[in-house]
């Protein structure tokens, strides 16, 4: 079986997580510090805090941005199901600005045209590896938490994830760039909203930070990550020229303005998705339809309200692209994807 999604962790890799071992430090500490050192100096912020969830993560960044509540938080309808309960959680009202066609990205065109109210945050989710209009959101002067679990080392005109954001998250979950099967790291890029994060951990700090075998696996990716996104980038552009030869379109975008950090190989079916999970499955391929429960689904009444997203909950259909698949694997996968029906 090929399997979806594999951590980019080898065996001559893991010096730093034995040794994390041997010292007897499995809970938060020495390896926490260092890891939200590398974020910060990664990702140009001012400081970090590495924490044991995701949806713990978000909260933070939300409360970082001392929202209150009925404050009005906009969201993709692509955003993953947490936002929205998240959001609920906290009493915060969701608002929906529908996405690219071409990328699944959050547009800003419906946002300036939000008037009565006008927003108080946006949420943004970066799917597939995908990056919004980095200029059209920075016209909006709407405080950004930029969610780079799937975007991280992107780059789209010069900009790289993580510059549209005054706050950012990271996941570490088994399906993001940087996976260690759990936790996410909150950063910020002024001194005020270092404040801000802190008063809002400050009562759980100790439940809260992520443990150092869980940082020292997360270090070990984010030393490499740029050798492994060229190999990406290779899978990449063999599964592209396979796709080209179907009918299916290609979601990811790729072109000389973009650099693709290679998250996923995501293809917009045109034909009946049980044929193509059928046709998969005999060469054992896992794949997954990346957006069968996102928000909208949560909030299915208001699916009709956003008609560029319709296609990707119902159509899109992602496929395994990582440094660790082997040679035989790829050329197993683009045969496949050359041949789909």
């Amino acid at each position: 079986m090929i399997k979806l999604f594999k951590p980019t962790i080898k065996r001559k890799d893991m010096d730093l997580v034995l040794s994390t071992l041997v010292d007897e430090q499995l809970g938060p500490g020495l390896m926490n510090h260092e890891l939200s050192r590398l974020l910060c100096s990664d990702l140009e912020a001012i400081e970090a805090i590495a924490v044991r969830t995701y949806p713990r993560a978000l909260a933070i960044a939300l409360r970082t941005l001392q929202l209150k509540e009925g404050d009005h938080v906009v969201i993709s309808p692509l955003s993953p199901a947490c936002y929205i309960w998240l959001l609920q959680e906290m009493q915060l009202e969701v608002v929906f600005a529908d996405v690219d066609p071409r990328t699944g990205c959050m547009l800003a065109e419906p946002i300036k045209k939000m008037t009565d109210p006008v927003p108080d945050a946006i949420l943004m989710h970066e799917p597939l590896g995908n990056l919004p209009d980095h200029e059209a959101f920075s016209e909006l002067s709407i405080p950004i938490v930029e969610d780079l679990s799937q975007s991280l080392h992107s780059e789209k005109g010069h900009k790289r994830a993580g510059t549209l954001g005054q706050v950012l998250v990271v996941s570490f979950e088994e399906d993001s760039m940087l996976a260690t099967g759990g936790g996410a790291a909150v950063l910020v890029k002024n001194k005020k909203h270092a404040a801000f994060m802190h008063s809002s951990t400050q009562r759980n700090l100790s439940y809260d930070l992520l443990p150092d075998i869980n940082c020292a696996l997360v270090i070990n990716q984010l030393k490499v990550m740029d050798h492994m996104i060229e190999k990406r980038e290779e899978y990449f552009k063999a599964c592209q020229q396979a796709i080209m030869k179907t009918k299916h379109q290609l979601i990811n975008e790729h072109h000389d303005a973009v650099h693709h950090n290679g998250y996923a190989f995501c293809v917009l079916l045109d034909s009946r998705v049980q044929d193509i999970i059928r046709y998969v499955k005999k060469y054992k391929i896992e794949t997954a339809m990346p957006f069968e429960q996102c928000a909208i689904t949560i909030l299915p009444e208001r699916r009709t309200d956003f008609p560029n997203s319709i296609p990707f909950v119902l159509r899109a259909m992602i496929f395994p692209l990582y440094p660790l698949l082997s040679k035989d694997q790829l050329m197993t996968l683009v045969r496949v994807l050359s041949t789909l029906p």
